[in-house]
């Protein structure tokens, strides 16, 4: 039988944990929010993107384009974007189990692969041989996501249009809600459509796209070539995006979970604890009363 003090110790130790968590739990909610309202924010910009060059493949024949169709090689470059912290349950496990299976499908084609991390936690989940392919790990500071998804765009296209890499995908996890994010595969190059179709509160109603009207300087493929650029800068800002606010989500749910189960086994502790202190006392009154009948 555990002994009070034993037990007092455990109790204490329970009830600092959750403190931690509970307020773990409300700095993360804070997080959350934040993530959210960017998330919204970029809506917009990423479907106005999505529109523009959906409307340029629609009038002119530029499939032939190299950010548009990719390479004629095998070399593959596959962007995993994961959490900075720990304690959001299997968020980052998740995304590098993915990754495992991207990378065996994509050897299966005879592809090479090449892996770019981003965040502090990318290589949870990884296996060794997948860890084996990491050419870059990425561990961002405190900025605008924007300024990363630039940086790794205009390094990627330089190495299409210099026959160094031929195509790209991203793997990452889409916010679905405040209790359901799922990990996805997106293609880059070629292009595979947008992301947001692989989340049914982001998807646009199908419109009409609109015919050129205008004229271009310096030339058409000027225009494509931003275009296709912005476009894949867009598609990767927004899935670091919906990674944050699932990272976010995952962790209040995690640490929501952990102070419920504390308060759990501090209820249990408390009636064990209770029983025992009674015990004692019993014990400790049966003594007495022995003793002052032997007397």
């Amino acid at each position: 039988m555990s002994t009070l003090k034993a037990i007092k110790t455990r109790i204490q130790s329970i009830e600092s944990t959750k403190k931690i968590t509970s307020a773990m739990k409300l700095v993360s909610s804070s997080y959350f929010k934040k993530a959210e309202g960017a998330l919204t924010n970029a809506l917009p910009f990423v479907q106005e993107n999505t529109r523009i060059i959906e409307t340029l493949l629609h009038n002119k024949t530029v499939k032939e384009f190299t950010l548009i169709r990719g390479g004629k090689g095998n070399k593959h470059i596959l962007i995993l974007i994961s959490g900075n912290r720990g304690l959001c349950g299997g968020f980052n496990v998740n995304a590098g189990r993915l990754a495992n299976e991207e990378v065996h499908k994509l050897k299966a084609e005879g592809k090479e692969v090449q892996i770019i991390c981003f965040g502090e936690k990318a290589l949870s989940g990884l296996k060794p041989e997948t860890k084996n392919l990491i050419v870059s790990h990425i561990k961002p500071a405190e900025k605008d996501p924007w300024v990363y998804a630039s940086t790794i765009i205009n390094h990627l296209t330089q190495q299409v249009f210099s026959a160094e890499i031929d195509s790209c995908s991203i793997v990452y996890t889409a916010f679905q809600s405040m209790l359901v994010s799922t990990t996805k595969t997106q293609g880059l190059v070629p292009y595979t459509g947008c992301l947001l179709e692989n989340n049914k509160n982001f998807r646009k109603s199908s419109t009409k796209l609109p015919e050129l009207l205008f004229s271009t300087e310096p030339n058409y493929a000027t225009l494509i070539r931003k275009s296709a650029e912005n476009h894949l800068k867009s598609q990767l800002y927004f899935a670091m995006l919906e990674s944050r606010a699932s990272e976010e989500s995952a962790r209040m749910i995690a640490m929501d979970g952990a102070t419920k189960s504390s308060e759990e086994m501090l209820e249990k502790l408390y009636i064990t604890y209770n029983r025992n202190r009674q015990a004692t006392i019993t014990r400790e009154l049966i003594e007495i009363i022995a003793g002052a009948e032997s007397i």
